[in-house]
């Protein structure tokens, strides 16, 4: 937690809410270097001499440290705490993820009730410059090394940058909880906190996005690769295993794995023959995709209704879950909107877990930018 603040504030741990992970060249060497070492320790236990139980938390925790050692080799980071995508060091930055979506994520989460929560606000926002400093010298390790992600998966980074710099800092979503302190903050100190955080944005957080929109639009896009295969990069070939065996917990090949996609293609295709023709659908499969984008019926007309329509299956599936598993979370859910900054190369919908420890309930974001491709 002391090593990923970020995770823990998602986590509800306190203490470490005012910081940013720290990616200096000697903080990632030190947490490379802690983890090789758990690998070593993990080899002095004899998990003969464990319970069952014990001996399931020794696997996964060894499977665990062996593959982020491995990942080491490719310089991802030392643990995957992105979410279930090993951490690549030297490509941080796409459409869907990187330090653009990470700062307004992690401040939307962050705790907002005491007068100390809105110092780490304040305090995270002024910290802002040196994370995204160490960001941009990422991605220079990454083009020395012409280690660069796909140009067309960075091609909407900047707007999404751009889109985070406004005039009024009180329009901006990272200072929205200045915008209605509690009244357990005498009005005085909250004024002052407002003023603290309204300076921060426009010295700090300002100057750092427009210092990371202009390396991305003038260094670091141009000189992105044109290719889209990861074996383009070097040593792509094993780098592309060993996220299929991350990903999938097999030994399958990569190849293998692609024989299994194109006989769920053809399978899939056969059930959707099987559907034209219960339809009555008197077409060809093309006419009847072409039927499906373009019939103003499969969509929504406003992006209230597409919201709504999640809510109202979630709310269906709800009581359903009690027959069906014995154990259920604990930590409700609902449903938002993504993010206009983000939206338009954002996916069609994913998912932030909340925390108990935190009192925040998990969320399913839906994209509702372009509903004309966003079918019911």
């Amino acid at each position: 937690m002391e090593q990923y603040p970020d995770t823990a504030t998602a986590l509800g741990y306190s203490g470490q809410n005012m910081r940013w992970t720290d990616y200096s060249q000697a903080a990632i060497d030190a947490r490379a270097g802690y983890l090789r070492k758990s690998s070593v320790r993990i080899h002095q236990i004899n998990p003969d001499q464990l319970s069952s139980e014990e001996r399931v938390s020794y696997d996964l925790y060894h499977d665990l440290l062996e593959t982020a050692v491995k990942g080491l080799d490719f310089h991802n980071d030392a643990f995957p705490i992105k979410g279930v995508i090993p951490h690549n060091l030297q490509m941080p930055v796409n459409q869907l993820e990187g330090v653009q979506g990470d700062i307004p994520r992690t401040i939307a989460i962050m705790p907002a009730n005491t007068r100390e929560d809105y110092e780490n606000i304040v305090l995270r926002l002024e910290r802002v410059p040196a994370l995204i400093d160490q960001t941009i010298a990422l991605m220079e390790h990454g083009l020395a090394a012409k280690m660069t992600p796909p140009k067309i998966t960075v091609r909407d980074v900047p707007s999404q940058v751009q889109a985070q710099i406004v005039d009024d800092p009180m329009k901006s979503p990272l200072l929205e909880a200045f915008t209605k302190t509690p009244a357990a903050i005498p009005e005085a100190d909250a004024a002052k906190l407002k003023d603290r955080a309204t300076t921060a944005y426009k010295q700090s957080v300002v100057p750092a996005l427009a210092k990371l929109h202009e390396f991305l639009e003038k260094r670091y896009i141009p000189d992105c690769r044109e290719t889209t295969d990861a074996g383009s990069l070097p040593n792509g070939a094993d780098l592309y295993a060993y996220n299929v065996k991350w990903h999938t917990t097999t030994n399958k090949t990569p190849q293998e794995i692609n024989t299994i996609g194109l006989a769920e293609v053809k399978r899939i295709r056969a059930e959707m023959d099987k559907v034209m023709a219960a339809a009555g659908f008197k077409g060809s499969y093309d006419e009847f995709k072409k039927f499906l984008r373009a019939d103003p019926r499969f969509y929504f007309k406003d992006a209230g209704l597409l919201v709504s329509a999640y809510r109202e299956i979630s709310k269906r599936i709800d009581p359903e879950l009690a027959r069906l598993f014995g154990h259920l979370p604990q930590t409700p859910y609902g449903v938002k909107a993504v993010p206009d900054a983000i939206a338009p190369s954002q996916t069609t919908a994913y998912y932030e877990p909340g925390s108990l420890v935190a009192g925040r309930a998990g969320f399913m974001f839906a994209n509702t930018y372009k509903l004309e491709s966003r079918p019911k």
